[in-house]
């Protein structure tokens, strides 16, 4: 029984410090790098150019609260064909209060030729994604 605890507290204290050698053997380049979240890589994509974020929602319901670097584009207007973008192939990220009026936006935007649209649901999702909500 010693025997059997000796041996299992060796492999405990092997696996708890091999890291840490790895991490010393490689001239201390070893850190922790944190998990990007996906609203972090979305807004990156928004940053270098290659996506726009759009809140669907109505002006007094993006007020109150909206993700960052969004731009309101109201459903009735992307309806009306008043959305407009010169690169049809940009990616496009939507979202609503709940994923439904995206959803439709989606299917409007698609119908109007633009091929890299995506519907990332409501407010809640966008938290979900590990995104954060401002106000004006």
């Amino acid at each position: 029984m010693l025997i059997l605890l000796v041996v299992i507290g060796a492999i405990v204290a092997a696996v708890l410090v091999w890291p840490k050698a790895d991490c010393e053997a490689s001239a201390g380049s070893c850190s922790a790098s944190p998990q990007t979240t996906r609203a972090e890589t979305i807004l990156n994509e928004i940053k270098t150019g290659e996506a726009a974020l759009i809140d669907v929602r109505e002006p007094d319901e993006y007020a109150v609260g909206h993700a960052p670097s969004s731009i309101l584009f109201p459903l009735g207007d992307i309806e009306a064909g008043k959305f407009e973008l010169m690169d049809k192939d940009k990616k496009l990220y939507l979202y609503c209060r709940s994923g439904n009026r995206a959803g439709i936006a989606e299917d409007a935007l698609q119908r109007q030729g633009y091929t890299n649209v995506e519907n990332l649901g409501g407010l809640s999702d966008w938290q979900s994604l590990g995104g954060e909500l401002v106000t004006n």
